[in-house]
């Protein structure tokens, strides 16, 4: 395997491109594997969630609609997300969770260096919150779907999450995505792209909703 080559995931088949930015490879696509379950609102109750540590992965699929896994990739809880493993804040990562074998969940020192890489002085010292850097979003959102440039490659689609709540929102308008990194004990730190903003959001969130995943190359 090579940077740059699709890689075919053993467990199910899915092939994912992907893409060298500085020294770091990464998936130029969201992970989509596991079994669907129905995401069911339930205001209103903020914390309920509904993936389990019960050997099975796990995932929401926007909208209920299968068709939005495999074009946006799955959404998961952050716990499933990380295989139920304890936080990690290392670069390099070492925190497969559901990635691929030989692929980690990017930490939020891993997701500093890509940004950093993408816009210098994005935020070096990855000790600031909110949107960050003038052009770092944009370089990384997809050009075909919303106000992205996608000069890196990381081709991120506008793929929406799901609530705490249980319903599905911002489909068109946001991307989100975890790293493997807690910021408090229900929290971890999240990536935010969101069109109409050229920056690139460093926030926390709570565990229980449901995000996107990029993995990592070990």
């Amino acid at each position: 395997f090579s940077c740059g080559d699709s890689f075919v995931d053993a467990r199910d088949g899915k092939t994912y491109a992907t893409i060298l930015i500085g020294s770091q490879c990464w998936m130029a696509q969201n992970l989509n594997v596991g079994t669907q379950i129905t995401s069911n609102p339930v205001p209103p109750n903020p914390s309920a969630h509904q993936q389990l540590d019960n050997a099975v992965i796990e995932k929401y699929c926007y909208g209920n609609t299968v068709s939005n896994c495999t074009l946006y990739g799955g959404l998961y809880e952050w716990g499933e997300m990380m295989n139920y493993s304890s936080t990690d804040n290392g670069n390099p990562g070492t925190t497969q969770g559901i990635c691929p074998i030989g692929w980690h969940v990017p930490t939020d020192l891993e997701w500093c260096e890509l940004e950093n890489t993408v816009e210098t002085n994005t935020d070096q010292n990855c000790n600031t919150v909110g949107f960050r850097g003038i052009t770092t979003g944009s370089k990384l959102k997809d050009n075909g779907t919303w106000d992205g440039t996608n000069t890196t490659g990381f081709t991120s689609l506008s793929s929406g999450y799901r609530n705490i709540n249980g319903s599905f929102i911002s489909s068109g308008v946001d991307a989100r995505f975890w790293t493997a990194t807690e910021s408090a004990q229900n929290q971890s730190y999240v990536r935010f792209l969101r069109s109409g903003n050229n920056g690139s959001l460093r926030s926390d969130d709570d565990k229980n909703y449901g995000y996107s995943i990029r993995c990592i190359k070990n």
